[in-house]
């Protein structure tokens, strides 16, 4: 494979989705906290204990990011097995 072949959006694209497929896969051990643990006030600013702040209930929102990373994987993969499946049945 020629590397110097491939279009530079097509390859920000792949790091990007290699990024997303390596931060889900190791989620658990990424994620300063774990998903439902209030580390803080009601929508609290960004701070060293919160990274990007805190939600509705004080739950870091970088640790509910990282680990929704599974769940949009998984909706993108069932919406592309349907498109997949639809395509080949006409």
């Amino acid at each position: 494979m020629d590397w110097r072949r491939i279009p530079p959006s097509a390859l920000i694209g792949l790091v990007l989705t290699l990024a997303i497929v390596f931060i889900a896969l190791f989620a658990p051990w990424i994620a300063p906290y774990p998903t439902g643990t209030v580390v803080g006030d009601v929508w609290a600013p960004m701070s060293d204990k919160a990274l990007l702040g805190t939600d509705n209930l004080g739950r870091d929102l970088l640790s509910r990011m990282i680990h929704g990373a599974r769940v949009t994987l998984m909706i993108a993969g069932a919406a592309t097995v349907l498109l997949v499946d639809e395509a080949n049945s006409q």
